[in-house]
C-alpha cells in the first residue's frame, strides 16, 4: 500500500494535469505519450545544447554520463512501477516516472548549460 501511494503522488502530477481533459484510458495514454515525446525532444536538445558547451574531452565523460543517467532513470522506473507490474496501470506509472525523470534531468542540464556561459570551464 504505501508504494501505491508514494506512486500515485509520483505519477499524478505528470499526465493529471496537462491530460486533465482526456476522459477515456486510451485518451490519457495518448496524451501521456505526447507529452513523453515533447519531453525527450526537449531533453534531445538540451543534451545538445550543454554538450555544445564542453570540451572534447569533456563530451567524452558527459557521453558517458549520460549512458549511465539512461541507465539509472529506466531501472528506477522499472522499480518505482513494479508494485503494479501485473496490473492495467503498470505502463501508466512505468511513463510517467519516465515523464518525471526526464524532465528533471533536462531542466538540471539546462541550469548546467547555463552555468557554463557564465564561467569558463577548466
Amino acid at each position: 500500500m504505501r508504494y501505491l501511494l508514494c506512486l500515485s503522488l509520483m505519477a499524478a502530477p505528470a499526465f493529471s494535469i496537462a491530460c486533465s481533459n482526456a476522459n477515456t484510458w486510451s485518451e490519457q495514454a495518448e496524451c501521456r505519450n505526447q507529452q513523453i515525446g515533447n519531453e525527450k525532444q526537449a531533453l534531445d536538445q538540451a543534451v545538445s545544447t550543454y554538450s555544445a558547451t564542453l570540451s572534447p574531452a569533456d563530451k567524452a565523460l558527459f557521453k558517458n554520463a549520460q549512458a549511465a543517467w539512461k541507465t539509472y532513470a529506466d531501472a528506477t522506473c522499472k522499480f518505482s512501477a513494479a508494485p503494479v507490474a501485473a496490473g492495467s496501470l503498470y505502463g501508466a506509472y512505468l511513463s510517467s516516472c519516465e515523464l518525471n525523470l526526464s524532465e528533471q534531468r533536462r531542466q538540471m542540464l539546462e541550469y548546467q548549460a547555463s552555468c557554463e556561459k557564465s564561467s569558463e570551464r577548466t
